[in-house]
């Protein structure tokens, strides 16, 4: 009788296992099929779907910047060896190797070394821009820094609060950008980038400036806004009269007299998406400042 329950208990554990280990290959195929990747076309812009085409230059490293609207206090870096980095909580991270990270209450950055795979994770809801760039920081043979190859970028991203984002970036060079929607760590929602870029237009990366001319009359002021871009040029211009709701500015614009003063601001995106501080200019009719 007793080896009887011991046998039944053994074939009871067994086929525990068998299910336990066949969903598990079911789930993890399914993720992998679905990892969200995107490498990088020769062309300015892309709006549709970016797979299948020319992978930046395999033997640079990926230089990534984040940038947060509020402080940062999670983040991630896993490897294709289910190995993490924890940056912000002790005891439980590992050295991940060729990978570097630093970060400041705003924003994080991290370094993938040519070859490695890497997936960093993060709660979606303040990330505002990334920025992705290979060469820059590197030298050549002789000895001369690198100048940038390749570069992506997404700004104004809007992601659901309660998702986390993950960024990969494969070790044959290609990268993709997904979030989930439960935090179940499937990461099916794919996002573009708002601009990739290869060759002479990888190497912008200046913000553009800008400039404010005032005309006043009697009663209005002609505001005429300047920006100014000499690698890949101005894509567009915004501007906003009570700092909040911005619109694309085309022309010069009135202003109608106020015995207050009046607070212009604005900013521009190259066509790089590289994006200008913020400027601003006070329209003061008693002073007519310009």
């Amino acid at each position: 009788m007793k080896i009887f329950i011991n046998s039944l208990v053994l074939f009871f554990g067994l086929v525990c296992f068998l299910f336990f280990f066949s969903y598990h290959q079911s789930v993890s195929g399914e993720q992998n099929e679905n990892i969200l990747i995107a490498s990088a076309p020769i062309k300015r812009e892309i709006s549709a779907n970016v797979n299948g085409v020319e992978k930046p230059g395999a033997s640079e490293s990926f230089y990534i910047r984040m940038y947060f609207s509020e402080m940062l206090e999670h983040i991630e870096i896993h490897d294709d060896q289910s190995r993490k980095y924890v940056p912000y909580i002790q005891g439980i991270s590992c050295f991940l190797p060729d990978t570097d990270f630093n970060a400041t209450a705003y924003d994080a950055r991290v370094r993938v070394g040519a070859g490695q795979t890497r997936h960093i994770l993060f709660p979606s809801s303040n990330v505002y821009k990334i920025e992705i760039v290979r060469g820059i920081g590197e030298k050549s043979a002789d000895g001369t820094p690198k100048k940038p190859t390749f570069a992506a970028r997404y700004i104004d991203l809007s992601i659901p609060s309660t998702a986390w984002t993950r960024l990969t970036i494969q070790a044959d060079g290609k990268f993709g950008l997904g979030y989930d929607t439960d935090k179940s760590y499937r990461f099916l929602n794919s996002v573009n980038p708002t601009v990739i870029l290869q060759g002479k237009d990888a190497e912008d990366l200046k913000e553009p400036n800008l400039k404010f001319d005032v005309k006043y009359s009697e009663s209005t002021a002609i505001v005429s806004i300047i920006a100014i871009d000499e690698e890949t040029g101005i894509k567009n211009i915004r501007y906003s009269l009570d700092g909040k709701h911005f619109r694309f500015y085309s022309e010069p614009f009135s202003v109608n007299y106020s015995s207050e003063p009046i607070k212009v601001e604005a900013f521009a995106d190259d066509k790089a998406a590289n994006r200008s501080p913020g400027y601003s200019r006070i329209i003061n009719f008693k002073t007519k400042s310009k």
